[in-house]
């Protein structure tokens, strides 16, 4: 192939979310020329065609060796599809997650007879069966995706979420000793996250020196919170949502980073942002044992895995933890080597230019 690999990031995307920013940055990393065709995901859907097709219009006669539609575009994918086969140009979808699933099965807010369900459903399936190849973050989401949007013959990459190491890395100076343990987590408060088992193991360590912060608000939010003042867990503090980048510097004040610990289908089939960016900060992180977390991960190595939905499960692996430095020396330094070698922008990116080489050589 003659020249560097030039690419069209397409959809309504905010750029700063980590799933889509880690991938341009890491094909940016390995050469590939990334032009984005992006409007801002508050347009309302109805509008976005228009709104990228005036965007599109804009490049010129530019030629692209692939489109890469951004997460949570299944609804513009169809408009990528045409512009590519006008072009000749394959296209790659980033389903990351699916909507449908998120609603009805994961955040369980609309029943999957809904009218809105069902369109949410026509439109992934539609999307995912005519993409050229579809990237998912492990390999249990794509046996999901194949599944229930009926795509076995849809090719199927997996791509991890990975992290920022800009922004989440160990602090520049040891962190002053403390009497005190700081467990911390971070997230939207959607079911599969878990957080009243959080809350559960953190009543059950009230007599332990050690302090619970849990940064964000969300769907659970009100259920934790109310759960924090039955249980008496005192030791728990409910923050609220910061910027990436304070996230990241609460990060590197915490001594444990915890997980997802929820029963939902989906909680099994994903590994969040918030373990690589621990990873990567050199925290020991505690998570729900799952398929996908064994996929990428070694228990007792890499991290440590416990039962979904175990408070004393959770509770007796921050026990063993606190009462043992050099272990979480250990996973610390383990996950941010394992993190830096196979989950940060420049080894998923070359990851996914190798996928795009080999599909824009076929369609040339």
């Amino acid at each position: 192939m003659n020249g560097p690999l030039r690419v069209c990031y397409f959809g309504a995307y905010n750029p700063a979310y980590s799933r889509n920013a880690v991938l341009r940055a890491g094909l940016r990393h390995c050469g590939v020329e990334v032009t984005e065709c992006r409007v801002s995901p508050r347009v309302p859907i109805a509008l976005r065609p228009a709104a990228l097709l005036a965007r599109f219009a804009g490049l010129g006669r530019t030629r692209f060796d692939a489109f890469v539609v951004a997460e949570l575009n299944a609804e513009v994918a169809w408009l990528a599809r045409l512009l590519g086969a006008l072009r000749g140009t394959p296209v790659v979808l980033d389903i990351f997650f699916s909507k449908y699933d998120s609603l009805v099965h994961d955040r369980a807010t609309e029943p999957g007879w809904s009218p809105r369900a069902l369109a949410l459903r026509l439109i992934e399936a539609a999307a995912v069966r005519t993409a050229h190849v579809v990237l998912a973050d492990t390999a249990a989401h794509a046996a999901y995706y194949r599944r229930v949007f009926a795509a076995s013959r849809t090719r199927f990459e997996v791509v991890p979420v990975g992290a920022d190491e800009r922004l989440f890395h160990p602090p520049a100076a040891p962190k002053p000793s403390s009497d005190q343990l700081v467990v911390g987590f971070w997230g939207t408060y959607i079911p599969l996250h878990g957080t009243e088992t959080i809350v559960e193991a953190a009543a059950l360590l009230r007599d332990e020196p050690i302090r619970f912060e849990l940064i964000g608000t969300g769907q659970t939010f009100a259920r934790t919170a109310a759960l924090v003042q039955r249980l008496g867990a005192r030791d728990v503090r409910l923050l609220p949502p910061v910027p990436l980048a304070e996230v990241a510097g609460f990060a590197r004040r915490c001594d444990i980073a915890l997980g997802i610990f929820g029963t939902t289908p989906k909680a099994a089939r994903v590994v969040p942002h918030k373990v690589f960016q621990a990873m990567l900060t050199g925290l020991p992180v505690i998570t729900r044992d799952s398929p996908a977390a064994r996929e990428l991960f070694r228990d007792g190595e890499h991290l440590v895995l416990v039962p979904p939905a175990d408070p004393r499960a959770l509770a007796e692996a921050i026990r063993r933890l606190h009462r043992s430095a050099p272990r979480r020396a250990r996973l610390g330094q383990a996950a941010r080597d394992l993190a830096r070698r196979r989950f940060t922008a420049g080894p998923i990116g070359e990851r996914l230019a190798l996928i795009l080489n080999g599909l824009a050589g076929r369609h040339r």
